[in-house]
């Protein structure tokens, strides 16, 4: 993982679960927050709070949109900035 994200870490500018989800969308870029909490092995509702909160820090961009193979619903899909 990027040495930055690791910094972001020990500096309590992110934390734990904010960092397991930043590791995960580095293998999965593009991934929905049900991808991500599959992956991560996090609650989804823990994976959502924490991708609102990396969005707002500015390290994820949730703009782009997919089709949930699951649901069929259109959910907003993330990756890292």
């Amino acid at each position: 993982m990027k040495q930055a994200y690791k910094e972001m870490l020990t500096s309590g500018k992110i934390n734990e679960q904010e960092y397991i989800i930043i590791g995960a969308l580095q293998m999965h870029p593009n991934a929905t927050s049900r991808d991500l909490a599959r992956y991560t092995e996090l609650e989804r509702s823990s994976v959502t709070g924490r991708l609102n909160g990396l969005e707002k820090k500015n390290i994820v961009d949730g703009t782009n949109h997919v089709t949930c193979s699951i649901t069929t619903k259109t959910v907003k899909a993330y990756r890292l900035k």
